[in-house]
């Protein structure tokens, strides 16, 4: 009888291993139109090889590459297994996310443009290196006056120095000593470039106001209320101050931004962040050109008349509508795109150079 039932249950697991690798497949054409099949993993997917391109020795793997990207149920056995490391074993998926506190996600890069790196201090300027520094951006800020145009460095601090107390225990108190204080303090006394400092009007502001959020749970940017009150400093300088943040309206949207769930395949997951809607503090509505790929900006109630350009990574987007309000016309485009030809085109009468904080070592490659 013993015999008997260990056998049955022998036929019992083949049929139960069968049934779950047989049947997955006739019952995705079923259900493939419910499924997720939206590419976040921030790369072209590999497409169906052709054997005339791979050669018979390479389709093989191709194959398995293609197979790899589009398998049956990716996206849902992909957010299956995040969900499990982030709750149950406290491990993100990705190794360049940090699982912070209250689950604040962290961006950890790689040299040179690794946040924690800015965030300990661990990679300061040699006396040579800002020295060298200097000099390339005083020779691009002679440039630029010759032509006329005003230069001015705005530069954005990172998300972990604005929220150090969500940040794992293992990395730390933020250092005081820090690249971006370092180069910001540097180029002051070894420069005449403007060097304006988000962090000025953003810290003292969240240490007034800890329960108003000024960066994205789950995302490496700032929101829209981090962005116009670090737009403050940069708009003062171009003299067109903007309202005090607690003076203007204030609506809660919910269109969270997640690039750092994204990552961990568990955007869906995390949906208790949302974004800031502000109005009320003079605002106007900017058209931009399609032609132009969206990089020149039209704003008809704006009183300034002079040009506007401005360089540098995501985080001008954000803040771009609020520092630039009252400018009739400019042009906004990543550092990477920015070409000596645009500044001919344009011929500005102000540049600006957005720098986030862990981007910073890009500023050495800057040529007008």
């Amino acid at each position: 009888m013993k015999i008997r039932i260990e056998r049955l249950q022998k036929i019992a697991y083949h049929i139960m291993f069968f049934v779950m690798l047989v049947i997955p497949i006739p019952l995705y054409f079923v259900v493939r139109g419910k499924l997720d099949h939206e590419n976040y993993e921030y790369r072209t997917l590999a497409a169906f090889p052709d054997i005339k391109e791979t050669g018979y020795t390479g389709f093989a793997k191709a194959f398995e590459n293609w197979f790899s990207d589009h398998q049956p149920y990716k996206n849902e056995l992909v957010e299956f297994g995040s969900y499990v490391k982030f709750y149950v074993f406290r491990t993100p998926s990705d190794p360049t996310v940090v699982i912070g506190k209250d689950n604040w996600l962290f961006f950890k890069g790689v040299d040179p443009d690794d946040p924690i790196a800015y965030y300990q201090g661990n990679n300061l300027l040699t006396d040579e290196e800002l020295e060298a520094l200097a000099v390339s951006l005083n020779a691009a800020d002679k440039e630029l006056e010759a032509r006329g145009c005003d230069f001015v460095l705005f530069l954005t601090p990172e998300k972990e120095r604005m929220y150090p107390q969500y940040m794992p225990d293992i990395y730390g108190k933020p250092a005081e000593k820090c690249r971006y204080f370092q180069v910001a303090e540097y180029l002051r006394e070894h420069t005449d470039i403007p060097v304006i400092l988000a962090y000025d009007s953003l810290k003292p502001y969240m240490d007034s106001h800890p329960d108003e959020q000024t960066y994205l749970k789950y995302d490496t940017h700032w929101n829209e209320a981090g962005a116009y009150i670090g737009s403050t400093e940069i708009a003062e300088y171009l003299g067109h101050p903007l309202p005090y943040y607690d003076d203007i309206n204030v609506s809660i949207e919910n269109y969270p931004q997640e690039n750092l769930g994204r990552l961990l395949h568990l955007q869906d997951t995390f949906n208790d962040d949302h974004s800031r809607v502000l109005s009320g503090y003079g605002e106007s509505e900017y058209k931009y050109d399609p032609a132009s790929g969206d990089m020149h900006f039209y704003n008809s109630e704006g009183t300034d008349e002079r040009k506007i350009m401005l360089i540098g990574d995501s985080y001008r987007l954000f803040m771009q509508k609020y520092a630039l309000r009252d400018f009739k016309m400019g042009y906004s485009d990543y550092y990477y795109n920015y070409t000596h030809d645009a500044l001919e085109a344009e011929d500005p009468d102000i540049f600006i150079y957005e720098s986030h904080e862990y981007a910073l070592s890009h500023l050495s490659d800057f040529v007008p």
